[in-house]
This record gives C-alpha cells, structure tokens and sequence, in this order.
C-alpha cells in the first residue's frame, strides 16, 4: 500500500512536472512572440522616425531653397530699385542741367516792327581796302559811317516781335548743354562768362538741336534781318546801341586783344548786351553779296551757299567793322576765335 502510495505521488509528481514544463513552453512561445511583436514594432517605430526624419530633411532644403529664392529675389529687387535710383538721380541730374542751361540764356522780346536794313549813305567815295579776315571795297560817306557795296540797297523790312538772347551764348552754357567745351576753344581761361567761341555755323546747329531736346524749347539763330533789327532797337545809330563805340563795344583799341565777359558794355535800348563787338555773330542766313533781292519779312534769305553771315564784328576788329549794318562771311564748318553766336526764338 505505501508502495503503490508512492508510486502514485511519484507519477502525480511527473505530471505536475510535465504540466510545469508545458506551461513553461507555451510562456516561452508566448514571451518569444512577443518579443518578436516588439521587435516588429521598434522596427515599425525606427521606420517612422527615418521617415520624419527624412521629411523633416527634405522640408530644411525646401526651406532653404525658398530662402535662397526669397534672398535672390530680393537681391533682384534691390539692384532695380537701386538702377532705378540711379535712373532718377540721373534723370534729375539732366533736368536740373537744363534748367540751368535754358534759366541761363536770358531772352528778351522783341516787338514787331519796320526799320531800313543797310548802310544809309550820303555822299560816298570808294575805296579798294584789306580787313583781316576779308578784302573787299570800302566807302566812306559824309555822315561818318565806312558802308561796303554788300551792305546795299537800304530796303524796308517788316518783322513780326520774337525773342533774342540778352547776350551771346557763354562758355558756361554751351557746357551745360553740350557736357564740355568746344574742341578748339581758345579763351579757356576767360571763364564759363565769355562768350562760346572757335564755334563753326554746323557746330551751332548742333548745339541748338541738343539745347531744344533737352529743354523743350525751339531755339535757333536769328535771320540776318532780325538781327540788325534788334541792334538798331528803333534807333539809326553808327553802332548797336548808341554812336560811342567805346560805350557799347569790345574792339581792338579797347579790348586789350581779347575777348571779355558778356554784358560788361552798355546796352542798346532794347537791353541787349554785345550786339557790337566782343565776337561776330552767326546768323542763319546764306551770304549774298549784297540787299538785291532780300526778303522784305524778316525770314531768313535761304539758299544753297555754303558760306553763311556773321554780324556784329569783334574784339580784334576796327570801329567800322563793329558798326550796325557790318556784314561778313564764313563758311559753315569754319571755326575761328571771333566767332560766337546769340539765339532767337519764335513766339507762339
């Protein structure tokens, strides 16, 4: 009986063992499988995290690259506004030059009007004379004034009013508007308040064209007609402003051989400055070689010559060649240190 007792509690206690031990396998199964699971899961996990890890990557470059775009661009807009600043200044920079150009030609108007164009003469003798620049015939007459054949017939010429420079165009505005001197200007040292000088008839048109386009104006030369109309301003003295030539004219006995600012002798009763003396004055007219013929309007007498007129005489020139009715002649490429220019401009 003992014996079969512990047999019995012997194959009760296998049993049990044998329970343990399956127990055991199915929790080690179970742990392994969660083991497994969790592996699964960290891998999951590890998955994710390179995924965010790449998206959070790739959204750094895209915002560096936006950045970089967003840095770009604003250097583009800087550098347009900054040629577009630099555009203005310039702009303004044009503008105020021509403001100071075309606020430097003083003009003044001239009333419409008939005067007789020409040497009036008395009782004259002729005489064969060399004056400088050109040899021609000289007449003196009894009323004192040394009249050339070219300065006849005295004709009547009828002008409507327009506008002419108080002075001739200085070496300070021809800069303004041209950005430099002329090439040949010789009285450098007379300042940006002489006169323009060693300036051909071509090189005037030139600085008329760019005068207009920057200042919106129509500036040119006067007819020869209005010229001498506006140095006579209503009266027949000998000279541009009066018969003392010392008191309106820069000529060889006073001029010291040079030219001298403008405006600095008396006007005529028009106001203007220099008509006699100082440096000849371009008109637009061609040369004829006298009046026969020559419009009765005040236009200017146009035909193909290439030489065209001067008036008005000059620094180095005598007390004749700086009278009212003086003419004389160039070609139209010809530069020369007595010769300057005025401008006119038509009223509306």
């Amino acid at each position: 009986m003992q014996i079969m007792t512990k047999s019995l509690l012997l194959l009760l206690g296998v049993l049990v063992v044998g329970h343990t031990q399956a127990e055991t396998l199915v929790e080690k199964r179970e742990r392994l499988k969660q083991e497994e699971a969790s592996k699964q899961q960290e891998e999951k996990q590890r998955q994710s995290e390179k995924r965010r890890a790449e998206r959070i990557r790739q959204k750094q470059e895209e915002d560096d690259r936006q950045a970089e775009l967003a840095r770009q661009r604003q250097i583009e807009r800087d550098r347009i506004a900054r040629e577009q600043a630099e555009q203005a200044a310039e702009a303004a920079r044009q503008k105020a030059a021509r403001e100071r150009a075309a606020m430097g030609i003083d003009m003044v108007r001239i009333p419409a009007g008939s005067f007789a164009m020409g040497c009036e003469n008395a009782k004259c003798e002729s005489s064969e004379t060399g004056v400088w620049i050109w040899k021609r015939t000289l007449t003196t007459c009894s009323k004192g004034n040394d009249c050339y054949p070219s300065e006849n017939p005295v004709h009547t010429v009828s002008l409507a009013a327009f506008e002419l420079g108080k002075t001739e165009v200085t070496q300070g505005q021809w800069k303004a508007v041209m950005g430099g001197p002329p090439p040949e200007l010789a009285f450098k040292d007379c300042g940006d308040t002489c006169p323009v000088e060693r300036v051909s008839w071509n090189d005037v048109q030139t600085f008329i064209q760019k005068l207009n386009a920057q200042t919106g104006k129509t500036y040119r030369l006067p007819s020869e007609a209005e010229w001498e109309y506006a140095c006579r301003a209503g009266q027949s003295s000998n000279y541009c402003g009066g018969d003392n030539v010392d008191n309106v004219a820069w000529y060889n006995s006073n001029s010291g051989g040079k030219m001298h600012p403008v405006g600095g002798k008396q006007a005529n009763a028009w106001g203007l400055y220099d008509m006699s003396g100082n440096v000849y004055e371009w008109v637009q007219d061609p040369w004829h070689s006298d009046y026969k013929g020559a419009p009765t309007d005040g236009s200017a007498w146009q035909d193909s010559s290439d030489a065209r007129v001067l008036r008005g005489g000059s620094w180095n020139g005598l007390p004749r060649n700086v009278r009212a009715a003086n003419r004389g002649s160039f070609t139209a490429t010809g530069r020369d240190v007595f010769f300057g220019f005025r401008l006119a401009r038509t009223l509306p």
